[in-house]
């Protein structure tokens, strides 16, 4: 881990104060990466994950929609979801939200499905993790942070 910790640190960085980049990176290996064993070793999948962060850059997608990613204005939920479409190549997606202290929805994770290092449609479900309405498409307004 040592070896790619510094990229690990810049592709994929905890946003939270109370989970430190090891721990998440821990927690995504035993919630998701496990399922890729054997076709996969630790590092190869972490690999696979600095390769899909230099390949997406969700904010720069963002901004060349006009969405400002200070949280000083809320987008509606369609809008941010073609910018991430768009940045994808239109595959299927979810993004998982959370209220924030004034009450806002606001993104807390984007997922995207990969096949190794090929972006995939995500499977279908009635469901956007807390952010309303249902598999990449809708209404609602989203504060971008």
């Amino acid at each position: 881990l040592s070896k790619y910790e510094k990229q690990l640190a810049n592709a994929w960085p905890s946003l939270r104060r109370d989970l430190a980049n090891r721990e998440l990176w821990q927690y995504q290996w035993e919630k998701h990466g496990t399922c890729v064993l054997p076709k996969m070793t630790v590092l190869q999948y972490l690999q696979v994950i600095i390769t899909q962060a230099r390949r997406f850059d969700f904010v720069r997608a963002l901004k060349k929609n006009g969405i400002t990613t200070n949280g000083a204005l809320s987008y509606s939920r369609k809008t941010v979801e073609a910018s991430i479409r768009e940045e994808i190549g239109g595959r299927h997606f979810y993004i998982s939200c959370q209220k924030s202290r004034k009450g806002v929805l606001v993104i807390k994770e984007i997922y995207i499905c990969l096949d190794g290092n090929t972006v995939i449609s995500c499977p279908y479900i009635d469901n956007q993790r807390g952010c309303g309405g249902g598999g990449g498409g809708g209404g609602g307004e989203l504060e971008i942070m």
